[in-house]
């Protein structure tokens, strides 16, 4: 509801008032993680203004980078991720698959599975592939489900096992 009302915001906002906000919002992130209580969802809300106003074929700072996550809206996330070229884009999943084991695997598998086609990688590949086989062996109906539309995705970028 929250991230609803933010995306709206900053939708809503003139140009100039958001980027303003996200590049506060940004630099206190980046100066001190740990003192800015934020969901790490509200990162890609931070950066999409930052996003939208870079010129076609531009890419985001780099130095935003660490901001950057899979979790939130996919139109969000997607539109953050494709403002960084394929290697940066990579080593932002890489990062947060890696920061995230206690993440419940079918939540990790519906957030990225939407957004592989961003990352074809085998190395992303093969991080999620541990997570896929644990879920086709859970008895949930849910969990295969996740599991075979992440598979299904791999499959369909060439990245089956």
């Amino acid at each position: 509801m929250v991230n609803d009302l933010l995306g709206q915001a900053i939708d809503a906002a003139p140009r100039g008032a958001a980027e303003r906000w996200a590049q506060g919002l940004s630099r206190a992130l980046l100066a001190e993680p740990t003192r800015v209580s934020t969901t790490p969802v509200i990162r890609n809300y931070a950066l999409l203004p930052l996003v939208r106003r870079l010129a076609k074929g531009d890419t985001l700072d780099e130095r935003y980078d660490s901001l950057v996550t899979f979790l939130g809206p996919e139109p969000i996330t997607r539109e953050v991720l494709s403002a960084l070229p394929p290697e940066r884009r990579e080593r932002a999943i890489c990062r947060e698959i890696a920061q995230r084991p206690d993440m419940p695997p079918r939540i990790l598998l519906d957030r990225i599975a939407p957004l592989l086609d961003l990352v074809p990688t085998p190395r992303v590949a093969g991080m999620i592939r541990p997570v896929i086989d644990a879920l086709e062996k859970r008895p949930g109906s849910m969990d295969k489900r996740a599991a075979q539309r992440a598979r299904q995705a791999l499959a369909s970028l060439g990245l089956a096992t």
